[in-house]
């Protein structure tokens, strides 16, 4: 049966960031990567890119209302890596060491940070959700000119 896009679906001018733990299971080592809630709008959008990840242990499941894929912010423009982009190239993931380089893209470049939404969404644990190893950065506006 085939549904329709939510319109919440829709409303992407806004996104989530976090830091996930992420395992590479070719040199099985873990990452702790950003990662989006969607393929943001503006420049950035150009840095996003969907990637499936393995479960971090035997024991983790999936929600059967999460995605198995996630939006996974590089450091560089798809058109600088290529298309293969892959664990095994852990450089060209943004990580935890990125956040304040993270910030200052998004400000200098017509992104607001919410920063009251950002406080309400982690003062009340608003992004955890079952065994996720998430953890909530920041919430973010494109206002597009």
């Amino acid at each position: 049966m085939y549904m329709q896009p939510s319109v919440f679906d829709l409303s992407n001018q806004s996104v989530s960031f976090y830091l996930d733990n992420v395992l590479d299971s070719f040199s099985q080592t873990y990452h702790k990567i950003i990662v989006v809630s969607a393929v943001p709008p503006g420049p950035l959008a150009d840095m996003v890119t969907p990637m499936r990840f393995p479960p971090l242990s035997e024991f983790q499941t999936r929600s059967p209302f999460s995605s198995a894929c996630s939006y996974v912010l590089l450091r560089y423009s798809k058109q600088d890596i290529g298309h293969h982009v892959s664990l095994q190239h852990p450089h060209h993931f943004m990580t935890q060491q990125d956040i304040p380089s993270l910030l200052a893209y998004l400000s200098s470049h017509g992104y607001t940070i919410q920063t009251e939404l950002t406080k309400l969404i982690s003062q009340h644990a608003l992004h955890s959700h079952d065994t996720s190893s998430r953890k909530f950065i920041c919430f973010a506006t494109y206002a597009s000119s």
